[in-house]
C-alpha cells in the first residue's frame, strides 16, 4: 500500500522529524511504501533534511498542498498523512489521516477546540 506523507517545510525541527519516524515505521512495520511531499515553494528548508528524506524515501516536491491531489491516481495513494495546527482549512483529501497541535486563537480564547474538518 502506498501512503503519502505531507510536509510544509523539510527542516531540523518537530514536523520533519516525527514525520520522518512515521514514514520509516510505516515502512519498517506495516510493510506500505511511504512517499513524502513537500511544499517546494517554502522558502526555508533544510537541504540536508531534504537528502536525507531521499535516501529513504521516494520525495516529490509540490507547489503546495493541492497538488497532491495529482499524484492520488498517479501513485495509487490510499492515504495522506499531515500534522498541522487545529485550525478549520480546505486541506481535505479522500482518505487522509490529520494530526492535529491546538489551535493558539482558541487556547486563547479559552473556547472549546474546533473540529478539524466535518465530511
Amino acid at each position: 500500500m502506498n501512503i503519502g506523507f505531507f510536509i510544509g517545510e523539510m527542516n531540523f525541527r518537530g514536523v520533519s522529524n516525527s514525520t520522518y519516524q512515521y514514514a520509516y515505521f510505516n515502512q519498517i512495520f506495516l510493510k506500505n511504501n511511504s512517499i513524502i511531499f513537500f511544499n517546494k515553494l517554502e522558502k526555508f528548508h533544510k537541504k540536508e533534511v531534504i537528502d536525507k528524506f531521499k535516501k529513504k524515501f521516494k520525495v516529490i516536491g509540490v507547489n503546495g498542498f493541492k497538488e497532491v491531489d495529482k499524484f492520488i491516481e498517479r501513485l495509487n495513494l490510499k492515504y495522506i498523512y499531515v500534522q498541522k495546527g487545529g485550525q478549520r482549512d480546505r486541506w481535505i483529501h479522500f482518505n487522509d489521516a490529520i494530526v492535529c497541535g491546538f489551535n493558539r486563537q482558541t487556547q486563547r480564547r479559552r473556547a472549546k477546540p474546533e473540529l478539524v474538518r466535518e465530511r
